[in-house]
């Protein structure tokens, strides 16, 4: 009776959102009664006796059904992309719920993180998140322990880039995941996997096959649950697509975004932060063989998907333009390209959970763009402001400042400067030296370009030595863009061999 009486509220809601008819509601119609909770399962005797139980007093059982109608409708308006009033329904519930009913304390702080984390306010995401999974253990709600966990792992790993809790969470969602044994949820948690594993190998600290293997996984576990119609799924596309990319299947890549798009598209609406990130995708997914102007379409679609968030906060303002201004940098439109780098940067520093990293990552790629416009001394300036931030924010011997550190390095270089140049860089291979799995996609080129520096000065047989270990390196470190990275420095080594006349 339970059961029932939960879908009997959910089909309620959806009603009475239908006497409130409008064009946002329309463009999501198809989702909302597609989203409709089945019936069959409440004649499945596992399944009930899964579930955790309504509370044993009557007044308090009476207290949380009320609730779960405001669950249900704040649902229903973050499903439309209605985050604030989504938020503004959820905040009174939660100050409202019984104290000692731990299951729907653990539901609502659950749907508070994913309308945190539409809203671009991550660190609060988390918070709300970790609340939930600990409700969830208390009282065994297993559904929500592995959902909080698994969106735990995300966000904490995509967003706040804390890649040892992330690994935490992740092993905590595939833990619970096993024990339960419901096919959407593994095809969930494995997804998330596959997804950080691709984040990993672009900076070089995944194995292709970590990410190969999870993706296997979750498409079994889909169409084991029959979950290929599903927002669900359509993730699984979408971070397939991306790992497709990243490993060269160009065209592979670009069919399965495509078919991410569409069925994202179609159970959220044309405007939802998630439609935005597989236009992103797909804009990456084309870029990488050089089909720039289709790339560039594909990211002004994702502008035009994302739901006009208050200021732009979202990460999915800060990641459309960063990656638009790749594509104008390829394109040779370098005055757009410093422009849509500026708006990134400003959409991160408007951001209630920016993050210094972050930050430094696109004012360096700024200082690249101002500098290929012959602007070096504003580029050297973007460079000095980020080092001096990043060392009183994080310490001298941090390892993160090895890239600011050699870009800064570089540019010195350029600038007729070789001492001050060596000073930074050889502070850079220190740094990468005290860390060696820090940043290992970034180790070979401060390599790089203290050899070039010692060059310029006379050290040759140093600098040789350097770029033999750059070239090591990168063969430890198979990537798609390995093969070009091992091209360039043979060609530095060859051009100082032959400056010293040796072999």
């Amino acid at each position: 009776m339970t059961c029932l009486g939960e879908r009997h509220r959910a089909l309620a809601t959806a009603i009475g959102m239908f006497e409130r008819v409008d064009a946002d509601l329309l463009a999501h119609a198809d989702r909302l009664v597609s989203d409709l909770p089945s019936l069959a399962v409440c004649g499945d005797e596992v399944y009930l006796r899964a579930k955790v139980r309504p509370p044993a007093d009557p007044q308090v059982a009476a207290r949380v059904d009320a609730l779960r109608k405001d669950l249900q409708s704040a649902g229903t308006l973050e499903t439309g992309g209605q985050f604030d009033e989504a938020l503004a329904v959820i905040d009174p519930a939660i100050a409202a719920a019984p104290p000692d009913y731990a299951p729907l304390r653990a539901e609502l702080a659950y749907a508070k993180g994913t309308i945190l984390e539409n809203l671009g306010r991550y660190e609060e995401a988390r918070a709300a998140f970790e609340s939930a999974f600990f409700f969830a253990v208390e009282s065994g709600h297993h559904d929500f322990t592995i959902d909080a966990a698994n969106r735990l792992a995300y966000v904490v790993g995509r967003r706040l880039a804390d890649r040892k809790a992330s690994k935490e969470w992740l092993e905590h969602a595939s833990i619970y995941a096993l024990r339960d044994g419901d096919p959407l949820r593994r095809g969930r948690v494995a997804t998330t996997r596959g997804a950080l594993a691709n984040l990993a190998m672009t900076m070089g600290g995944a194995s292709e096959e970590e990410a190969r293997k999870a993706f296997e996984v979750a498409g079994r576990a889909f169409t084991e649950a029959r979950a290929e119609d599903s927002v669900d799924y359509a993730r699984y596309l979408r971070f397939h697509g991306d790992y497709l990319s990243i490993t060269g299947e160009h065209d592979a890549a670009i069919l399965t975004h495509a078919a991410s798009l569409d069925l994202m598209a179609k159970k959220l609406g044309a405007q939802h932060p998630d439609v935005a990130m597989v236009h992103n995708s797909h804009g990456i997914s084309l870029m990488r063989p050089k089909h720039y102007e289709r790339s560039l379409a594909a990211l002004d679609a994702g502008l035009a998907a994302a739901v006009d968030l208050p200021n732009q906060r979202n990460h999915v303002y800060m990641t459309l333009y960063s990656n638009r201004s790749d594509v104008l940098s390829e394109l040779d439109r370098l005055p757009e390209a410093e422009q849509s780098m500026r708006a990134a940067i400003a959409v991160l520093e408007r951001s209630s959970s920016k993050g210094l990293s972050e930050t430094c990552i696109l004012r360096r790629m700024l200082a690249r763009l101002v500098a290929e416009q012959g602007r070096p001394a504003d580029a050297e300036a973007l460079l000095r402001d980020d080092l001096a931030r990043a060392e009183q924010a994080w310490g001298p011997h941090d390892p993160r400042l090895m890239d600011i550190l050699t870009q800064l390095a570089d540019e010195r270089r350029q600038a007729g400067d070789p001492h001050e140049a060596r000073s930074l860089a050889e502070r850079a291979l220190a740094l990468a030296i005290a860390a060696p799995d820090e940043m290992p996609g970034f180790q070979y080129y401060i390599r790089v370009v203290l050899a070039r520096i010692l060059a310029d000065l006379g050290e040759v047989p140093r600098a040789i030595e350097l770029v033999r270990e750059a070239r090591a390196h990168t063969a430890s470190k198979p990537s798609m863009e390995g093969s070009s990275k091992i091209a360039a420095i043979d060609r530095l080594l060859v051009k100082l061999l032959s400056t010293r006349g040796g072999k």
